[in-house]
């Protein structure tokens, strides 16, 4: 069996592709260049600037116990009110010792 050298080198490529994609997925996270859109849209920075894949479900809202559609744990109004990702129910601001929760 002979090596399929344009195989090593497709992957490679593509490692090379993925690294540079989290890499400027980190860059965005740490410089938040998005963050009135962000906010508006209630993400905190892990959520908003990295993807998901994955299949949509229904579940109950982490604070209201509302039917939420998506890959969301907070409904809209829960998320606005208490300043929390709709994605992964954390604060917005990724702060873990607010006071109120």
């Amino acid at each position: 069996m002979s090596m399929q050298i344009h195989r090593h080198v497709g992957a490679t490529g593509e490692s090379m592709a993925h690294m540079e994609r989290y890499l400027e997925r980190a860059d965005r996270m740490k410089t938040d260049p998005e963050k009135e859109k962000r906010e508006s849209a209630h993400y905190c920075r892990w959520c908003y600037y990295t993807s998901f894949v994955g299949v949509d479900w229904t579940t109950p809202c982490m604070v209201c116990d509302e039917e939420v559609f998506g890959r969301n744990k907070v409904c809209e109004t829960c998320a606005v009110e208490h300043r929390l990702c709709r994605k992964c129910g954390g604060d917005l601001d990724m702060r873990a010792r607010r006071r109120k929760w």
